[in-house]
């Protein structure tokens, strides 16, 4: 089975996953691309994560995210709306997505804490966004992210907990990736690129997933 570390093989292909773990259609892309990974078994791939941050300028702790989206689209009842649409979206893929009293914010720290996993960023970016969608965490909450940090195997809490003690860390490489998002383009979250070519915005299907992955392999054969 195809796992998010890839397969060792000479020609290998690059999925490149820029995406904000605040980002619900993240979290729903990356489902999808974890279900297209294990339909090609075969294929050897690598998966990378590159940062994006959707709300900055919102504080670490939080506003309610209906809140913010009454702004965005003008009501209440719109910003309900919007939220019921992914959820509806989630149940349709077999996900969990429980919405209530659900956060929006800088999502600045989960991002350093991703990029000190190093080979283990996208293990945890699953158990943070699960934590996000499905157990009513808000992940600008570092108990929230340290639980994260102790379900994936080989993460030191310590070592994490002083990660996120100290905004310094891991900043620049923060930036780095903030840098690359935009130089890639990317307005919006999730975005794939497989082998640098972009697949565009969104959480693309699980056969369209495939089918692009399929076609990066046929060309490198």
């Amino acid at each position: 089975m195809a796992t998010l570390a890839g397969m060792a093989a000479a020609s290998r292909v690059q999925i490149e996953m820029v995406a904000d773990v605040v980002c619900p259609y993240c979290y729903i892309g990356l489902d999808r691309l974890q279900r297209a990974l294990a339909a090609m078994p075969d294929t050897a791939v690598d998966v990378t994560y590159t940062p994006f941050i959707l709300r900055r300028h919102l504080p670490k702790a939080g506003v309610p995210k209906l809140e913010v989206f009454r702004q965005q689209f003008g009501d209440a009842a719109q910003g309900e709306h919007v939220l019921a649409q992914v959820q509806a979206t989630a149940a349709a893929d077999g996900l969990c997505f429980d919405v209530t009293d659900q956060r929006a914010g800088n999502s600045e720290d989960a991002h350093r804490l991703l990029l000190w996993a190093g080979s283990r960023q996208l293990q945890l970016f699953e158990q943070m966004v699960r934590a996000y969608n499905c157990e009513r965490g808000w992940l600008g909450d570092h108990a929230v992210l340290l639980a994260a940090v102790q379900r994936v195997d080989c993460l030191d809490a310590a070592a994490a907990q002083a990660v996120l003690a100290d905004e310094r860390a891991f900043a620049p490489e923060l930036e780095a990736g903030l840098q690359r998002s935009s130089g890639l383009g990317v307005r919006g979250v999730p975005a794939f690129f497989v082998n640098g070519r972009p697949l565009g915005p969104g959480a693309l299907s699980v056969d369209a997933l495939q089918q692009a992955i399929e076609q990066s392999c046929s060309a490198a054969s």
